[in-house]
């Protein structure tokens, strides 16, 4: 695992100890990043008495919470029509309306817990630098206006000297759901809360078999009433997970520290949210210490889901990404170099890129997670509804339409490794062809269909 600016931010931390003998307690969490944190969060505030500990293969933080792109957003990875044809407009309106609620929760939550997280409330911009971009933005608009939502949450802005100073820019879909962080300082400070309240961590504890009402690390067990798996992009490495979660890989940079002058001269807000409609995923947000912290997709994904520096080095993508952030933003290219902090790692994605949280009362495991990418704020309503779910406590939602959703299976290697590859090649020539022809790609609609299932 290489080390993200996030963390190079933070002051020097020791490490927890590992679990040294078995234990029965009711709630055993597997996996210190913002699921299991949040989870044990949530079930103390609901029942203070319950006995928890937390098993980390390596330490707090470690995977995509130590390492995102720091936005709070209320963006949900599947298309919104996915849950109107399951559950209705109404519901989807719902459940989109608190995910909208989460982001001034989250922030209000922080401040009440002395989280310094570097939390900004600024919203988020999509850029549309040519007409196909814009249209899948309209697109994409009007799903959020059809289901009776108003500008007032999301829209087209056409006002350019309200936006972002980037080149050719046509217009831009923003939304004020939308806060960014520092993911380093939550997840750590989040872990130290969650120990006040009673919960115990152990890092270096890597759970190699999870079955009903126990876990195993390579030396000790432990009996639990409730196993929480909030393994996310790691998945993989317990076996009944192989076909359900595939990791894709996510790459960050950080520029150079930026004047603010330039940034106030390109009207990037502090802790604002950025990203442009291409096919291929990019994001960025203005640091608390005027630099950019930007990312995308782009990395190969590798046979059997392996994952390591190989992959999360990729030098190719970061050229990619680093020529990205100076095309929408070329008064940064001195800030831009082979220099900055890079870093990477894996993402959970399930086969419908549906996230889900699911509990089994026969067998006490539960788990959460597929957030693809998006999972800051998702991982927060993840810990509300597990405690609910746990502690039979009725509210709105455990009858949210992720609770219990079931997600196909991805393909059996080498079919995965050679679908996943192929539409991420075909992702990227789409979006060249869309600049070169200023049309959106009629293949995009169905490679998306192939992929999301």
């Amino acid at each position: 695992m290489n080390t993200s600016f996030w963390w190079e931010s933070l002051e020097p931390w020791i490490k927890r100890p590992s679990l040294t003998s078995n234990l029965d307690v009711d709630v055993a969490i597997v996996g210190a990043g913002y699921t299991g944190l949040w989870s044990a969060y949530w079930l103390m505030k609901t029942d203070p008495n319950l006995k928890i500990v937390i098993l980390e293969a390596e330490h707090v933080g470690f995977g995509a919470s130590g390492r995102n792109g720091g936005w709070v957003s209320a963006l949900w990875p599947a298309p919104l029509d996915s849950i109107v044809k399951q559950r209705g407009k109404q519901r989807a309106f719902e459940f989109q309306s608190r995910l909208q609620e989460l982001i001034p929760e989250i922030g209000e939550t922080l401040k009440a817990e002395n989280i310094d997280a570097d939390f900004k409330l600024a919203g988020t911009a999509v850029f549309a630098t040519n007409q196909a971009q814009l249209n899948r933005l309209k697109s994409e608009n009007q799903s959020y206006l059809d289901l009776g939502f108003n500008e007032s949450d999301y829209k087209i802005d056409y006002e350019l000297a309200n936006l972002p100073l980037v080149p050719d820019l046509i217009a831009a879909h923003t939304t004020r759901h939308c806060a960014s962080i520092n993911p380093a300082k939550l997840v750590t400070q989040l872990a130290k809360v969650v120990e006040k309240q009673g919960v115990q961590i152990f890092e270096t504890s890597r759970v190699t078999l999870i079955e009903p009402n126990k876990v195993f690390t390579n030396t000790f067990q432990v009996k639990a009433k409730n196993i929480i798996q909030a393994t996310e992009g790691y998945s993989y490495s317990l076996k009944h997970n192989r076909r359900k979660i595939a990791p894709i890989h996510s790459l960050m940079f950080a520029t150079d520290q930026i004047p603010e002058s330039l940034l106030t001269k390109l009207r990037i807000e502090p802790g604002q949210t950025f990203a442009d409609a291409r096919n291929l995923v990019i994001y960025g947000q203005r640091t608390s210490d005027n630099r950019i912290a930007f990312g995308g997709r782009g990395a190969p994904y590798r046979f059997k889901s392996q994952v390591g520096k190989h992959v999360e080095m990729h030098q190719s993508a970061f050229e990619y990404l680093q020529l990205a952030l100076v095309g929408l933003f070329p008064d940064l290219k001195p800030y831009v170099h082979s220099g900055n902090h890079k870093w990477g790692g894996p993402i959970g994605v399930t086969r419908d890129w549906r996230p889900t949280v699911s509990v089994d009362p026969k067998s006490g495991v539960c788990y959460a997670g597929g957030y693809a990418g998006d999972g800051v704020a998702a991982s927060y309503l993840a810990g509300q509804t597990l405690a609910d779910l746990i502690t039979n406590t009725h509210s709105v939602r455990t009858t949210d339409p992720w609770v219990n959703h079931q997600s196909p299976n991805w393909e059996i290697e080498p079919i995965r490794f050679i679908l996943i590859n192929f539409v991420s090649k075909l992702i990227s020539f789409a979006d060249r062809k869309e600049e070169s022809a200023n049309k959106q790609s009629w293949m995009m609609k169905k490679l998306w269909k192939i992929l999301k299932g």
